[in-house]
């Protein structure tokens, strides 16, 4: 996979969630549904809106960032694209979750896969 796509969804109480994805391709309902696209081969942020805002910013930040929520998803992504970041390997359990993930992180969705 080569790109990093959310989007943000209010529910009806007010509150924000988010769906995240990867793509070896971009579609063209992609850039006009997603609110973030990071492209881990060129390293830049393809598309980046908050609230219908245009958000100035850059690869590394929003990828740090988006390292700290889905650290495996992240490192994938870093490791198809020979990214130089270098993540320190991920201490997982015997269930397969990340240790020290907090029981809320674990009610998150996955993150969404287009298949080829």
């Amino acid at each position: 996979m080569r790109y990093m796509t959310v989007t943000f969804y209010r529910r009806p109480g007010g509150q924000i969630d988010e769906q995240v994805g990867t793509s070896k391709r971009l579609k063209p309902a992609d850039l006009q549904t997603c609110n973030m696209i990071l492209d881990y081969k060129e390293r830049k942020v393809e598309k980046c809106v908050v609230e219908g805002v245009r958000v100035d910013t850059d690869f590394d930040r929003m990828s740090e960032y988006y390292r700290k929520i889905y650290p495996v998803l992240v490192a994938q992504l870093e490791r198809e694209w020979g990214g130089d970041h270098q993540s320190p390997p991920l201490p997982i359990t015997d269930t397969g979750q990340v240790q020290g993930q907090s029981s809320g992180d674990a009610e998150r969705p996955r993150p969404q896969t287009d298949t080829p």
